[in-house]
């Protein structure tokens, strides 16, 4: 199409542009010389063929170079000409078509707008601001409309997850290419989004650093294999005791370092001897990130050994208080047998009366009044249950842990330390707060309840289909 053509070889004259000058007064002549030849373009065409995007852009944007230059100033100038009301709304959406998608891959690799702005902590801010600005231009989401601010916030998160051909997030880029003041930057806007709280914030932190790339290689491995200590240093700093850690380190890094090492043992004296320094550099780093990597695991088994021992503090404390119930309640029934044997003694002839409850519902179904029922002698063994309270919801989870998970459930749930309340709780404090093997207990509980209401469906469906039958 005619209008593609324009764009495209409007898209070039800025490129050279911004590769040229940074000066904010030519970028702003460059940029309106620019817009008046599009409106020519734009007076021609209908507004649902300039819309129109090809099926496959992948070029340079003048957002790529602009970011890859360093060129702060010309991002700028492009978040003022967005929302310049000077310019007719087709003039900007020409513009926006002209400037390039914050998300669209470049043919180099599919690298996009934010994987050439490392350089720049600024880009991500710039960026989220200018797709908050041409979403507002084609109505593409309701929200960056409504709730501006929280719109660019939101973006955040989302460009630092873009992933390349191959799979290489921005902040993996920024770690090979050793740039802390960016990742600390990028990371600090994150954290800093009023959108959401705390834990939300750290909790997408957590999942971009987890990403790994076709290598299967995480940031944190990046970070290791590189050498690159001062930036694990501080990945690992963003970890809070008692907390799931934002930046995770497993026994497989450990191992993982090493044999990086070991190979690197090999190669060594394969290395030229201009490179021998930087190699030596490098393997000293990366042994000193495996030194970091130990101790975290070592600092990690500590705190996993004092929550261990708070959960038996605790499960002794549980224990001892059920102990002292249990030693009351027995006393309560020898107390009461005591009482049944002296009435018994006394009343041989006599008939025995019952408490007058209000109202109690029998197993049977009957319903026993407020007026003395009296029952023959012959009759003075049978037991009579009433039920004149509702059941908790704790004495309920209490009863199915007991139907589901064995016999002596009580003393699987103590030697567990498990408590019902615990069914109720949610992802996060079940991770905290429960081991493998209480997992695996909670697990059979509700798997067992999943099929309890199965069932419960099962005869619904049918006592229904009888109800239907018993009509007709």
């Amino acid at each position: 199409m005619v209008i593609q053509d324009e764009i495209k070889s409007a898209a070039d004259q800025l490129c050279k542009l911004i590769t040229s000058s940074m000066d904010m007064s030519k970028l702003k002549d460059g940029i309106c010389e620019i817009i008046n030849d599009l409106s020519q373009t734009a007076d021609k065409t209908k507004m649902k063929h300039i819309t129109q995007q090809p099926k496959k852009d992948v070029r340079i944007t003048p957002l790529m170079i602009a970011c890859d230059k360093r060129n702060m100033n010309a991002l700028k100038c492009f978040i003022k000409t967005l929302q310049n009301d000077d310019f007719q709304s087709k003039e900007r959406i020409l513009f926006s078509m002209t400037i390039g998608s914050c998300y669209q891959p470049s043919p180099d690799g599919g690298n996009q707008a934010i994987h050439y702005g490392i350089e720049d902590a600024q880009t991500l801010h710039f960026l989220a601001h200018i797709h908050a600005l041409q979403c507002r231009l084609l109505d593409a989401d309701p929200n960056c409309h409504a709730l501006k601010d929280e719109f660019i916030e939101t973006q955040y998160s989302c460009l630092l997850s873009q992933q390349n051909d191959h799979g290489d997030t921005p902040l993996m880029i920024a770690a090979a290419n050793d740039k802390l003041v960016t990742i600390k930057s990028w990371i600090e806007l994150v954290q800093s989004s009023s959108s959401r709280n705390t834990q939300q914030n750290n909790d997408l932190i957590r999942n971009i650093l987890q990403q790994k790339n076709d290598s299967e290689d995480s940031m944190v491995s990046i970070l290791y294999g590189h050498g690159k200590q001062e930036i694990l240093r501080y990945l690992l700093s963003l970890n809070q005791k008692g907390e799931l850690p934002i930046a995770q380190i497993k026994f497989d890094d450990v191992k993982k370092c090493k044999a990086i090492i070991s190979k690197m043992d090999l190669l060594e004296k394969r290395v030229p001897v201009e490179h021998k320094e930087a190699f030596d550099n490098q393997k000293a780093n990366i042994e000193i990130c495996l030194e970091i990597l130990t101790d975290t695991i070592s600092q990690q088994a500590e705190d996993m050994t004092v929550l261990l021992l708070n959960e038996d503090e605790s499960t002794e404390q549980r224990k001892t208080k059920r102990k002292s119930k249990n030693q009351k309640k027995k006393s309560a029934s020898r107390v009461t047998k005591c009482n049944d044997n002296s009435r018994m003694e006394k009343s041989h002839s006599e008939p025995i009366e019952v408490a007058k409850p209000k109202f109690v519902t029998m197993d049977d179904g009957t319903m026993v009044s407020d007026e003395k029922k009296y029952i023959p002698e012959q009759d003075s063994q049978a037991t009579i249950k009433f039920s004149t309270h509702e059941k908790t919801i704790h004495d309920l989870l209490k009863e199915r842990c007991d139907d589901t998970l064995s016999q002596k459930s009580e003393e699987l749930m103590e030697a567990l330390c498990l408590d019902v309340k615990m069914l109720l709780y949610s992802p996060h404090a079940l991770a905290m707060h429960l081991s493998p093997s209480q997992l695996e207990a909670v697990e059979t509980v509700l798997k067992n309840q999943m099929q309890a209401v199965t069932q419960a469906k099962e005869i619904h469906s049918r006592l229904l289909q009888e109800s239907m039958t018993c009509e007709k």
